[in-house]
């Protein structure tokens, strides 16, 4: 009998998502997505629509009358990629065959939110991306396949968001492969929860501000791991203060240059950017953000003045 299947969708990975199962034989009987953004050319909503599939509000995840319409449509799985609304428990229990989540880092040790950020906000050297049999609690079932991919000293919150869903995708359709053969096929590796760090969106390294006596290393990750240009960041940029301006930081480089003056001293210009002594060494400061608009930093910034 052909998988009948309901998917909860968004961001470019739930877009991913939904094409590479509108290609296989599985029938897809629904897809969740926000429908606020539904009149943009490349929003889930939109493309499950002209796709000609049923579309319901994403929201709907949230309340008990769904699960009806699941097991009225015999829905058999329902997988869920980067749809942030919590899933009511009527809903995960209504599925015929059970309910799956992609998560964006490895479990246990980074559930909840914003993982890739936090794996380059640590300099972590590699990452993982997770499909998990969904559970109560977040991201704590059973883990059914994880791809691991290295990080490098240039990738940034967006470059490791994406490399989840490039090696996430597969995923997928490894599940959709195995749950044709037979949902026992399915793996369902319990998590050892005593390895578990939740964290939640109102988790941000330093409450979001800039320590410029952190090594140059650790500023450099931090502004890194906030960059999700040209989109939305979760965490914004990292904040510093120019006398009673605030200041976003939007992309600084290392130097290697050993620094002797105070931390936050502008200690000279560079291009068009300006040297900024951290603990360590001098970090070069090229954009920053006043206004929400981005500006070169020597525009803004002179030597001779002190970021705090």
């Amino acid at each position: 009998m052909t998988t009948r299947i309901m998917l909860l969708a968004d961001e470019a990975a739930g877009l991913r998502a939904l094409r590479a199962i509108a290609k296989r034989d599985e029938i897809l009987v629904a897809v969740l997505a926000p429908t606020a953004e539904s009149q943009k050319p490349t929003s889930v909503a939109n493309v499950a629509s002209g796709l000609g599939y049923d579309v319901i509000d994403a929201k709907a995840v949230t309340k008990a009358d769904l699960a009806e319409k699941i097991r009225g449509e015999k829905i058999d799985i329902l997988i869920n990629v980067h749809l942030l609304h919590i899933i009511h428990p009527a809903v995960i229990a209504a599925p015929r065959l059970g309910c799956f989540n992609l998560h964006p880092g490895p479990l246990p040790e980074m559930a909840g939110l914003n993982v890739p950020s936090w794996a380059v906000f640590r300099r972590n050297k590699s990452h993982s991306v997770t499909l998990h049999w969904m559970a109560a609690g977040i991201d704590t079932g059973p883990i059914v396949y994880a791809e691991n991919f290295e990080i490098d000293d240039t990738d940034t919150g967006l470059s490791v968001m994406n490399k989840c869903v490039v090696h996430g995708i597969p995923l997928i359709d490894r599940l959709l492969d195995a749950v044709c053969e037979s949902i026992d096929s399915v793996p369902a590796i319990e998590q050892d929860l005593s390895n578990r760090e939740l964290f939640m969106a109102a988790k941000i390294p330093n409450d979001g501000r800039l320590d410029w006596s952190a090594s140059a290393r650790e500023i450099d990750a931090f502004v890194r791991a906030a960059d999700y240009g040209p989109f939305h960041s979760p965490w914004g940029f990292p904040v510093s203060s120019l006398g009673d301006l605030s200041i976003g930081i939007r992309r600084v480089r290392l130097t290697g240059s050993r620094s002797t003056a105070a931390p936050g001293q502008v200690v000279g210009a560079q291009g068009n950017g300006v040297l900024v002594a951290a603990a360590d060494e001098v970090v070069l400061l090229e954009q920053v953000v006043v206004n929400d608009k981005i500006v070169e930093a020597k525009v803004l910034i002179e030597p001779g003045q002190m970021l705090c």
